[in-house]
């Protein structure tokens, strides 16, 4: 049981960090002096989008929530909800790449539209996240047996996250650098979840 939770809660523990990223730059993008970092954006989106979106998502769906719909039939009105959830993040990032886009053509008005979007995007997926900690992980781990939790840590251990994994891959190595400078005071590192605390 513990390999699948611990590398949920490690993957929720990495998305949560880029979260605080994107909102303390969207945050600098509203300030009409600021120059937006239009490199970290598109960083921080494309992350969501190939690590969230078309891992961790997938698999809760295919594998957690399966397992807890057939072993406690009654939370299948939560499992839904947050199976729309994630159907509905993949619109509102999609938006936000468009706003972007519209950001960076100058278009009058954007940065307050990018800056709101932003942070209704990061609003939406904490308390997706705090639904799946509060009620999905305690269910799952009171219901689950054994041989649920082989499919779903073998799904788990499967996923390789491009900027928080083992082996971090290059295109997010700015990404990792500006989380950095951005999470840490001065003369710190920050800790993030593959590092032992």
């Amino acid at each position: 049981m513990a390999q699948a939770i611990d590398i949920i809660r490690r993957e929720h523990s990495g998305l949560a960090t880029v979260l605080s990223c994107l909102e303390r730059t969207a945050h600098a993008v509203a300030e009409p002096e600021a120059t937006p970092d239009f490199e970290l954006l598109l960083s921080i989106l494309v992350y969501i989008q190939n690590f969230a979106d078309r891992f961790h998502h997938p698999k809760e769906d295919e594998y957690l929530f399966r397992a807890l719909r057939r072993r406690r039939p009654e939370s299948g009105a939560t499992l839904d909800a947050l199976a729309a959830e994630h159907k509905e993040g993949e619109r509102l990032l999609a938006d936000l790449r468009d706003r972007l886009d519209a950001l960076r053509s100058d278009v009058e008005g954007q940065r307050d539209r990018f800056a709101e979007a932003a942070l209704q995007y990061v609003a939406f997926e904490r308390k997706h996240m705090a639904t799946e900690e509060r009620e999905v992980i305690p269910a799952a781990k009171e219901a689950l047996q054994a041989e649920d939790w082989r499919g779903i840590n073998a799904a788990f251990a499967a996923n390789e996250d491009p900027l928080f994994g083992a082996r971090p891959r290059a295109e997010f190595e700015r990404l990792l650098e500006r989380i950095n400078a951005l999470s840490s005071g001065p003369g710190r590192r920050a800790r993030f979840p593959q590092e032992p605390l």
